[in-house]
């Protein structure tokens, strides 16, 4: 078994390229050697490409656990955590939201600038 505890704070987390090799040397240490491992994990990113190695059969999707707030979370067969608890590896996706909201925002402001610029030189077009 691999237990993989989410510490967002506390947990290990490793370079976006290491994640790859790094999940790919635990699930083989597992393999060989039949010995159960936990890992305190801080990244989302290692969490999820776990679940794509469940997914993908690179190891038994009975064979990992995630844990958060020192319980035991549930998946399905597709590695999908259900229910997805608050605050758990949300870190990216909040940081993708406020992204896009702010880059929609800006957009907004800007088309109206340029609609407020726009109508102003039409008014003074026709009052000429």
């Amino acid at each position: 078994m691999i237990k993989l505890i989410y510490d967002p704070w506390f947990g290990i987390s490793k370079p976006d390229s290491a994640v790859d090799e790094w999940v790919r040397c635990q699930i083989s240490l597992h393999e060989r050697t039949k010995r159960d491992y936990e890992y305190n994990i801080g990244s989302e990113l290692i969490i999820d490409r776990f679940r794509l190695a469940m997914i993908n059969n690179e190891i038994d999707i009975n064979q990992v656990e995630f844990w958060f707030n020192n319980e035991k979370l549930t998946h399905n067969e597709y590695a999908n955590i259900i229910p997805w608890p608050l605050d758990f590896c949300c870190t990216h996706s909040d940081l993708s939201y406020e992204l896009i909201k702010t880059q929609i925002n800006k957009r907004k402001a800007k088309h109206k600038l340029e609609k407020d610029l726009n109508d102003n030189s039409m008014d003074q077009m026709a009052n000429t």
